[in-house]
């Protein structure tokens, strides 16, 4: 990932639509919402430098859902942000694109719902120089008052198996079993692709108690890679978010 986030600011006003509609006969202005970057900025640029992903517009409207997304069930209300980018990564070959709301204090109080290539991204087919649209859907909280929007340049190389790796030592492998019960009950992310819990630091030393009979899940990863993906500001928590893959028995 070969990104720095440059971002301005411009003035969009939201309107009343649906999901799949373009345009309709009538509509319901919103309060204003600030888009970052401006249309004509770049999303991202390359660690010499070097522009990479320019957004050429975008627009937010407040719509209804017509389907799951995320978090988000049919018939809920969402932003939706939509507009077009054009990559200019001489190596580029796919794009990911990803949003956050805030509120007027500046606290995040939306993100994008879809997930493609990375949970909470949306993943886009944006070989160079070409011009492609795109549309997300975020959660639509009264307060959002900013919406930022991030990306990153993908090449062709960054999707290839890379030599065979020597197996890591058990010693740097950590490995914690769950109820299957209270894992799903604690998924913060309805995705069935993905699995975002939060449990005490204390089990990575002292497996929780299980009740006899109750069915497990084995989360096996390299130790240094579940430290990298913890989010928790709370020393005393681990919060990560990983493909369901990683869950042996989910």
């Amino acid at each position: 990932m070969r990104a720095t986030t440059i971002m301005l600011v411009v003035v969009l006003t939201p309107i009343l639509v649906s999901c799949q509609a373009v345009a309709v006969p009538s509509v319901e202005v919103k309060p204003e919402i600030l888009i970052e970057p401006a249309p004509g900025s770049y999303l991202c640029t390359s660690h010499d430098g070097v522009p990479q992903i320019l957004l050429e517009e975008a627009t937010v409207t407040l719509g209804v859902c017509d389907e799951d997304v995320g978090d988000l069930k049919t018939g809920d209300q969402c932003l939706i942000l939509s507009g077009r980018i054009t990559n200019y990564d001489s190596e580029g070959w796919i794009a990911t694109l990803w949003a956050e709301g805030f509120d007027v204090s500046g606290a995040t109080v939306a993100g994008t719902q879809e997930s493609a290539l990375i949970p909470r991204q949306l993943g886009l087919d944006a070989p160079y120089q070409e011009t492609v649209a795109f549309l997300m859907h975020l959660n639509a909280p009264q307060e959002v008052r900013t919406i930022r929007l991030y990306a990153h340049s993908f090449s062709y190389a960054d999707f290839q198996p890379g030599p065979p790796s020597t197996p890591l030592p058990q010693s740097e492998i950590t490995r914690i079993v769950f109820s299957r019960e209270w894992l799903i009950v604690n998924d913060a992310d309805p995705d069935p692709g993905t699995v975002d819990i939060t449990f005490p630091a204390s089990w990575l030393e002292e497996p929780p108690d299980i009740p006899e009979g109750e069915e497990t899940v084995e989360l096996a990863v390299p130790t240094r890679l579940l430290m990298d993906h913890n989010t928790s500001d709370n020393p005393d928590e681990i919060t990560v978010t990983f493909p369901s893959r990683y869950f042996d028995g989910l």
